[in-house]
């Protein structure tokens, strides 16, 4: 038996009613019953499953839960989920720590990845795609440049390449050389990037072609990434320490 309401002379119930269908693929009606409000809800079954929308039900009663017992508060700083999913979705979906080798690297984990899977792919940017062995390859030679060209083992070397594979390769090739890096982003406004280059005191900068112009009158050496000798070899490049 259904919910239902008493009239004078007349006591009435109200049973489910089943559809053969519905006018809208999402559907709450919500019900005055003896037990409190009940809700409702069809749905289209090719867009939704059941699982969805008893959670979705579930962060409604969780909202309404909350509005009664702080009724003054900014609707959107009160909760959806409850102590549990919150839990779940927080804290144990994150649990991925893994214990690492003591003196581990940030580029010595992707060679050893890259050994593990050297024809898998590693990065895909604007339809270029690289793989392990290709991105090791690439950085392992821009880092033999760098090297070479900045041999102070402590210098700092900043970064202004745009958003693309470019990018990732001179970020690992800065961390094989052993040097520091110093990000810098090119949209940035000009000042804002001169000042940072002075307060870090860099050696060198790598610049991609996007960036290259903006940089053709600083003082401090450019490394253009379309320059770098390519009959530079390096499959393997001798592990080095970061700077301090």
């Amino acid at each position: 038996m259904g919910d239902g309401l008493t009239l004078p002379g007349a006591t009435v119930t109200v049973a489910p009613n089943p559809k053969a269908f519905v006018n809208f693929d999402l559907f709450f009606n919500f019900i005055e019953s003896a037990h409190g409000l009940r809700i409702d809800v069809d749905y289209n079954t090719d867009l939704y499953d059941g699982a969805t929308v008893r959670r979705w039900v579930a962060h409604l009663r969780t909202l309404l839960q909350a509005v009664a017992s702080a009724p003054t508060n900014d609707i959107a700083h009160l909760p959806l989920l409850d102590a549990a999913e919150q839990h779940w979705l927080i804290d144990a979906l994150n649990a991925t720590q893994k214990p690492l080798a003591s003196g581990a690297t940030v580029h010595g984990l992707f060679e050893a990845q890259a050994a593990r899977t050297p024809d898998a792919m590693a990065i895909c940017s604007a339809g270029r795609v690289m793989t392990y062995r290709e991105l090791d390859a690439a950085s392992n030679v821009l880092a033999q440049h760098l090297r070479q060209t900045v041999p102070v083992a402590t210098a700092r070397i900043a970064v202004a390449v745009h958003r693309s594979i470019d990018m990732v390769v001179a970020l690992l090739a800065v961390m094989k050389s052993g040097h520091a890096y110093v990000p810098l982003d090119p949209t940035y406004p000009p000042q804002r990037l001169k000042q940072t280059l002075d307060t870090a005191r860099v050696s060198a900068l790598i610049v991609d072609n996007a960036s290259a112009a903006t940089w053709a009158s600083s003082a401090v050496p450019l490394v253009a990434l379309d320059t770098v000798p390519r009959n530079l070899t390096a499959p393997s490049i001798a592990p080095a320490h970061a700077a301090d």
